[in-house]
C-alpha cells in the first residue's frame, strides 16, 4: 500500500511552494507579533500579574485544544485542522486593537496562545501525514524558512510598529495569518486531487484507532514513562518563565527596540545551529542531545535573571542566544527519539498524549511564578527556581535514559 501523498519531484515542489509561503507569512506574522502584544498589554494596564492569571485560562484552554486534535481527525485531516487554528490566530491582532484592557485585550491573548500551542502540534502532525519519503526534505526546507522569517520578522515588526503605531502591525500580522491558513487549505485541495483510494484507506486507518489501548501499549516500556516525566518537567519549568519572557521584560522596562533585535539574534541563532544539530541528532543518541537542550534553557533563564538584575544587555543578549539554540537542539532531538521509539502507527497518538500531559503539568506555572518573583531577588525568583529545574531534570533523565538502555 501505497504511504506517500506526494508521489513525484513536481508535486513535491508545488507542495514545498505553497506550504513555503504560509510557513515564511506565518513566521513573519508570529514574530512581529508576539511579542508586541505583551507590550501592547502591558501599556493599555494589563501588567505581568495580570497576563499570568490569562496565561493560566490560555494553557488550560490549549489542553482542551490538544484533545480536540483526536476528536477533530474523525471528521477532518491535519490540514484542515492546521489551517482552522492559523484562522483563530488572525483573530488575536484585530481583537486586541479595541484597547479594551477587561475582555478584549485578555481574549486576544488567550486566542494567541490557544492557538499557537494547539495550532503547532496540528501542523508537525501535518507534515507527519504528507512527508512520507520525503519527510527530511520536507522539514529541512519548512524549518530553514521559518527561521529566515522569525529572525526578519522582530525588528521589521517593531520598524512598522513605530512608522504606523499598533493598528498597523497588528492589522500587517492578521492578514499574514489569513494568507497562511489560506495556504495550508490550498496544499490540502491540491494534495486531495493527487491521492488514491490506497492512500486515502491509509489516512483514515487512524481515525479508528483505540487511543487508551494504544496508550497501555506504549506506556509498559519504563523509558518511554521516563521521557513523558522529563518532558512534562521541562514544560512546567519552561512555562515558569518563557511564556511570559516579553511580559517580563515590558515589566521591566527594557525597550520593545532592544526585545526586538535580541529576538532576532534567538532566531538567527536558531537558524545557524538547526542543521547540526539535526546531524547530531542522526548520528550520536538524541538522549545527549535533549540533554543539553535542557540543560541550556535553564543557563538561559539564569543568565536572563542576570541581566535584568545588572541591566546588562550583553547578558540579555546571550540568554536569547541560548534560548534559540536549545530550540534548535530540542526539535530535531525530541522527534529522532520519538522515532527511535515509538512505532510508526503510535507515533501520532503518542505525541499528542505527551503534550497534553506536559501542557497538564505546566499549565500553572505563569500563576505561580507570580508567587516566585519576590522569593530571591524582587521580581527575578521564578527565573532562578527555572534554572534549578531545568538542569536538574535534565541530569536526570540522562542518567534513567542511560540505565534504561
Amino acid at each position: 500500500m501505497r504511504e506517500d501523498p506526494v508521489r513525484s519531484l513536481r508535486e513535491l515542489y508545488v507542495v514545498l511552494l505553497l506550504l513555503g509561503v504560509a510557513y515564511s507569512s506565518y513566521a513573519l506574522a508570529y514574530s512581529s507579533y508576539v511579542y508586541l502584544a505583551r507590550y501592547y498589554a502591558e501599556s493599555h494596564g494589563v501588567d505581568y500579574d495580570k497576563q499570568a492569571f490569562y496565561q493560566i485560562i490560555a494553557n488550560v484552554m490549549s489542553i482542551i485544544g490538544m484533545t480536540s486534535i483526536l476528536w477533530l481527525n474523525k471528521k477532518f485531516n491535519m490540514f484542515v485542522i492546521a489551517s482552522l487554528y492559523t484562522f483563530l490566530l488572525a483573530l488575536s491582532p484585530t481583537i486586541a486593537l479595541s484597547k479594551d484592557p477587561f475582555v478584549m485585550i485578555p481574549l486576544s491573548i488567550v486566542i494567541m496562545e490557544i492557538s499557537f500551542q494547539t495550532g503547532i502540534i496540528a501542523r508537525n502532525l501535518m507534515i507527519i501525514e504528507i512527508g512520507g519519503s520525503y519527510l527530511g526534505r520536507i522539514l529541512g526546507f519548512l524549518m530553514t524558512i521559518n527561521s529566515l522569517m522569525m529572525i526578519i520578522g522582530p525588528v521589521a515588526g517593531y520598524k512598522i510598529k513605530e512608522v504606523g503605531g499598533y493598528n498597523i502591525i497588528f492589522l500587517v500580522s492578521s492578514s499574514l495569518f489569513l494568507i497562511s491558513g489560506a495556504m495550508i487549505l490550498s496544499v490540502n485541495t491540491y494534495i486531495n486531487r493527487n491521492l488514491d483510494r490506497e492512500f486515502r484507506k491509509t489516512e483514515a486507518s487512524f481515525k479508528n484507532v483505540s487511543v487508551i489501548r494504544h496508550l497501555h501499549t506504549i506506556l509498559k516500556n519504563r523509558k518511554l514513562i521516563y521521557f513523558i516525566i522529563f518532558a512534562s518537567i521541562d514544560r512546567f519549568s519552561y512555562n515558569l518563565w518563557a511564556q511570559l519572557i516579553f511580559a517580563l521584560t515590558a515589566s521591566e522596562n527594557i525597550r520593545a527596540e532592544v526585545v526586538s533585535i535580541t529576538y532576532s539574534i534567538q532566531n538567527l541563532s536558531w537558524f545557524v545551529s538547526q542543521y547540526i544539530f539535526g546531524l547530531l541528532s542522526d548520528k550520536i543518541n538524541p538522549v545527549y542531545i535533549l540533554f543539553l537542550s535542557e540543560f541550556l534553557t535553564g543557563l538561559s533563564a539564569y543568565l536572563l535573571a542576570e541581566g535584568i538584575y545588572l541591566y546588562s544587555d550583553i547578558y540579555i543578549v546571550f540568554s536569547f542566544i541560548l534560548i534559540g539554540l536549545s530550540i534548535a537542539s530540542w526539535i530535531p532531538s525530541y522527534n529522532k527519539y520519538i522515532q527511535i521509539n515509538i512505532k510508526k502507527d503510535d507515533r501520532t497518538i503518542f505525541m499528542t498524549s505527551v503534550n497534553i500531559l506536559a501542557s497538564l503539568t505546566g499549565f500553572s506555572a505563569p500563576l505561580i511564578s507570580v508567587y516566585l518573583k519576590d522569593l530571591l531577588l524582587k521580581g527575578l525568583g521564578h527565573l532562578y527556581i527555572a534554572t534549578i529545574l531545568h538542569i536538574i531534570n535534565a541530569s536526570i533523565f540522562l542518567y534513567t535514559q542511560r540505565r534504561e538502555r
